[in-house]
Formats: structure tokens, sequence, C-alpha cells
């Protein structure tokens, strides 16, 4: 709280006005985290109709997300704020899921996916897994770059859920979270 206060230029008690403790405030700040992260995911849905480019666009916002996000502070909303992490878990299962849902759906529905997915199944899948690149138990800091796993990752994932239009239209379009 000495850090905040002072990286704020306020006392303490200011802060303390504002919230009654260290973890409220990490709560808070995590809801806040959520509510833009929730903003940012909405915009790019209702600003692509293909689902193929939504899902690229949603790649690419979470990778500069995820980039910016210190590898502790998983760790360390886990350990000392359960309350925030839960916050986190919920937005996951909930929000998101439902997003990743949508989009398989919107997609199997226009032809680019394939119509044997289990959207319900998938969506979870794709969940577990984009958690799992940032954990430093399955891929430990320097072994890969961030952007490498992403790379793999999207490219992993959009060619299993393609179908042969999907690939055609990721061909023609030279969609790619490369660059």
């Amino acid at each position: 709280m000495d850090d905040i206060s002072r990286h704020l230029g306020v006392s303490k008690k200011t802060i303390y006005e504002v919230v009654e403790n260290k973890s409220e405030l990490v709560k808070k700040a995590i809801l806040l985290y959520l509510e833009e992260e929730k903003n940012g995911v909405e915009t790019i849905i209702n600003e692509n109709s293909n689902p193929i480019v939504q899902m690229y666009e949603l790649v690419k916002y979470n990778t500069r997300n995820l980039r910016e996000m210190n590898p502790a502070l998983v760790y360390d909303l886990q350990k000392y704020y359960p309350q925030a992490w839960q916050n986190h878990l919920t937005f996951k299962k909930e929000f998101l899921y439902k997003c990743v849902k949508s989009n398989l759906e919107s997609g199997i529905e226009k032809g680019f996916y394939r119509n044997t997915l289990n959207a319900e199944i998938i969506a979870k899948i794709y969940l577990f897994k984009t958690e799992s690149l940032i954990d430093q138990s399955i891929f430990p800091i320097g072994e890969f770059t961030f952007k490498e796993l992403v790379i793999e990752y999207f490219d992993y994932h959009i060619h299993a859920i393609c179908s042969e239009k999907g690939l055609n239209y990721l061909k023609e379009n030279k969609l790619t979270i490369k660059n």
C-alpha cells in the first residue's frame, strides 16, 4: 500500500477511504480489468461478422494483454487473493465461454467451421488450452517465446476447427498471427 500511495501521490489514508484493505483493492482492480476485457471482446465481436476474423482478432487482442501480464501475477492472485482469482475464473467460465461457443456456432452455421464440432466441448477445450499458455509448469519462461506459443496454438486451433471453406478463406486472406 505504501508503494501504491507513493505512485499515486496520495496518502495511504486516502486509499483506505476508498478501499478497506489491500485484498479489496486487488479485487476492484481485477473487476475493472475484467470489465475492460469484456468491452474489448464485445467490440471485436460486434465489428467482425466473419467468425474466422473474430477468432483471429480475439487472439491478437488477448496476445497483447497476456504479453503485458507479469507471470507472477497469476500465482499471486491464486495464493494471496483467492476472491480476485475467483472473479477471473468466473469471467472465463461464463463470459469468455459464451463468446467462444457463440463464435463456434456461428462458424458452423456459416460453413467456415466443421459441422461435426460440438461447440460446448470445443469452447471449454479452447479456454483451458489458452490458460495453459501462461502456465510455467507446462511452458517454463525461456523455453519458448510467448509469441511462438500463441502462433502455434492459434494455427493448431483454427486448422482443427475449420471446414474446407474455412481453410480456403484462411489461405485466400493470408490470415496468420505471425505478424
